[in-house]
């Protein structure tokens, strides 16, 4: 008999795609049981259920194959399955190690992912692995609201973000702390609806970006970020993100200029060859409401459409090739559809972060198909980050009002007790022209 299979005889002897006609029904040896209580479903589960209920899953889906000429479906079997633990040795879930059938591949399973989610309460992963799938199920559960800073004391960082470059904080998810390398990135975008957290997401990132990088914000709103001005640069004018972006596309040109005469490719190669006075800083942009900076939303004839254009085509610029230069940007918007993201920048942002949204902004972030983020919680901070593979995250709330103070890192006061913003300065970046250094002999820059 091939370990693959599955005869009809061996499910419960009946039909195995037979589980249940209503909710009343007890279904199949007592493994899961529904209560139903008003309108909700509450599922019971135990870790020693989740094998028997992902094999349940498979069947009810139709991931199972027939072995030809035979009447015998051949479905997953279950080698090995071992406990996943956190870095700090908390069990987050389990790995479970799955033979499949000939015909069967990690992109079916994907299909079902959601169906997997929902029946384990858990959130799960697929891995093909020299011919095996490794599914990993991630059963710990997000809490509602997690408050960073809750008063006037600085921000300790993470020491884990010593580990990046770039880094910028995210939230928990059920793996634990979440931190993306913007260096490594190298652009991010975050859609999803009004009142979701996109804002104080921003303010998360200010908090980290300004620490280790020079930062711009572009807030075309002209109020959210208000208290950072003075502390970080700002450009809350239209005329003003046109000046910001084409100084960073000079500052990019010039990078550009002296790497190709040091004949390095990045940034790191170029701070490890020169002196440490010659050294480049990375540059962060972070760009709230982007759609204010589409000329696609505006008629050619409105007074701003030339503006648009300008700022949208230095950004475009600046997305495709400022990624190896040092230069990374942070681009949020409620609904980025093609008249606001071209699929060119779409692709350049391979890390994506969508709030709630309806199922058509779903798709638009995360391809055809994907609906996760218009099903998820009305929670605050609630969000799902895209990397290489989806996480549900529940980001950190910041107490936006004391936010200015933590963005000064030494002991002077930046602003009275009660959030008043500190005195205004001149917000326009004062980015060095192409600096001598570009006509400087290559043995003098290297030492």
């Amino acid at each position: 008999m091939s370990i693959f299979e599955y005869t009809e005889n061996s499910s419960r002897g009946g039909n195995p795609y037979d589980i249940g006609a209503s909710l009343g029904t007890i279904i199949y040896d007592s493994l899961v049981c529904f209560y139903k209580l008003g309108e909700n479903l509450y599922i019971s589960l135990t870790n020693n259920q989740l094998p028997k209920i992902i094999d349940e899953v498979f069947l009810n889906t139709g991931i199972v194959t027939r072995a030809p000429f035979q009447n015998r479906i051949l479905r997953p079997i279950l080698k090995e399955r071992k406990e996943k633990k956190s870095g700090e040795g908390v069990q987050i879930g389990w790995d479970h190690i799955y033979c499949l059938p000939p015909g069967l591949c990690v992109d079916d399973f994907l299909k079902i992912q959601m169906e997997l989610e929902m029946a384990t309460n858990s959130e799960v992963n697929f891995e093909d692995v020299n011919g095996l799938l490794i599914m990993s199920i991630f059963t710990n559960q997000l809490p509602k609201r997690i408050t960073a800073l809750t008063g006037h004391e600085k921000w300790n960082f993470p020491l884990e973000c010593n580990k990046y470059d770039l880094p910028i904080i995210i939230g928990e998810s059920r793996q634990g702390l979440e931190i993306i390398d913007l260096a490594a990135a190298p652009h991010v975008l975050v859609a999803g609806e009004t009142g979701g957290g996109k804002s104080n997401m921003l303010w998360l990132f200010l908090l980290t970006l300004a620490q280790y990088s020079t930062c711009y914000v572009i807030d075309l709103k002209q109020v959210e970020f208000q208290p950072a001005r003075g502390l970080v640069t700002m450009a809350d004018t239209l005329g003003e993100a046109v000046y910001v972006l084409e100084e960073l596309e000079i500052e990019m040109r010039r990078r550009m200029a002296l790497f190709k005469q040091v004949n390095v490719r990045n940034i790191k190669e170029f701070n490890a060859v020169v002196p440490n006075e010659h050294r480049l800083g990375y540059i962060s942009v972070l760009v709230d409401e982007l759609s204010q900076l589409s000329p696609d939303v505006v008629k050619r004839d409105h007074p701003e459409y030339k503006g648009r254009q300008k700022a949208h085509v230095h950004l475009t610029n600046l997305m495709c090739l400022a990624r190896a230069l040092g230069i990374h940007l942070v681009l949020c918007t409620q609904r980025p559809d093609r008249t606001i993201v071209s699929g060119q920048e779409k692709a350049n942002c391979p890390v994506k972060i969508c709030f709630r949204a309806d199922q058509v902004t779903c798709e638009i972030v995360f391809g055809k198909g994907y609906y996760k983020c218009s099903i998820l919680p009305k929670i605050p901070g609630r969000c799902v980050l895209k990397i290489d593979s989806e996480k549900e995250i529940q980001v950190y709330e910041m107490v936006i009002k004391t936010s200015p103070r933590l963005l000064k890192f030494d002991d002077e006061p930046v602003s009275d007790v009660d959030g008043k913003p500190v005195p205004d300065v001149d917000d326009k970046p004062v980015l060095k022209p192409v600096s001598d250094l570009i006509q400087t002999p290559r043995q003098e820059l290297i030492p």
